[in-house]
């Protein structure tokens, strides 16, 4: 139940298939990583993580969305000093979901999945940092 009130509190919504083909635009089938999220590093993470994705992939469809959704919890659990939740949403919407997901495309495993996630973020992040700083 929690699962489902942060999915919707975010403007998501569970997807009724597990078929990436049939999915939607704005619903999640990766209700696990939300509920090893919660567990791990809480709800508020997961909602802030949840909900940057709906308004940054808004109308897109989430085909990559748990590596993104890894690794923005990632990021937000152990943020920096130097954290900008406004930086990260100009971050994440450089690109569109597919072209982030592109970024774990071919690795096997999830850690590795939302690693790569995190760490292109991250990149990303920093150079953004670094062109607001010139």
């Amino acid at each position: 139940m929690e699962i489902q009130q942060l999915v919707a509190g975010a403007g998501l919504s569970i997807a009724r298939s597990t078929s990436a083909a049939a999915w939607r635009p704005g619903e999640v089938a990766f209700t696990s990583a939300i509920s090893n999220a919660i567990r791990r590093f809480g709800p508020a993470i997961a909602s802030a993580a949840l909900t940057n994705m709906a308004v940054a992939f808004a109308n897109q469809k989430l085909t990559h969305g748990g590596a993104i959704f890894g690794g923005l919890v990632r990021i937000m659990a152990q943020p920096g000093p130097e954290f900008d939740p406004d930086r990260l949403m100009i971050v994440l919407q450089t690109r569109t979901a597919d072209e982030w997901g592109s970024c774990a495309m071919g690795l096997n495993s999830g850690n590795r999945r939302v690693g790569a996630l995190r760490d292109a973020l991250v990149e990303t992040y920093d150079k953004v940092l670094a062109d607001v700083e010139k």
